[in-house]
């Protein structure tokens, strides 16, 4: 009986050498994996932002809130209502909708 403790001895450095070849091929997978999601998500992250980016230009295609020199641009005149270059501002007071459609329409004879 002698002889079988020493078989046991080889069972358990058997064992480790297969645990060791083992863990070794896990460890590499394991590496594997984060190096591929670490990869993943940086190229995720890339894509919302140039996502993020296109949206942003396409909104804001028409309007420059900077200038060159970092200074915000002055907003562009529009064009008044009804052509006029000065806006009026009158109060009729117990006056009919006919001659207020007279007053405007000389208003705007008196413009052009």
């Amino acid at each position: 009986m002698g002889g079988s403790g020493g078989g046991n001895g080889r069972l358990v450095i058997l064992g480790a050498i297969v645990l060791a070849a083992i863990a070794g091929a896990a460890a590499h997978a394991l590496s594997d994996l984060i190096q591929v999601l670490a990869i993943t998500v940086a190229v995720v992250l890339a894509a919302a932002g140039v996502a993020a980016a296109l949206t942003y230009r396409l909104r804001h295609k028409n309007t420059r809130a900077l200038t060159r020199w970092g200074r915000r641009a002055l907003p562009v005149p529009q064009q008044r209502a009804l052509g006029r270059a000065q806006e009026v501002h009158l109060h009729f007071h117990g006056v009919s909708s006919e001659d207020v459609a007279a007053i405007i329409a000389r208003q705007d004879q008196a413009g052009d």
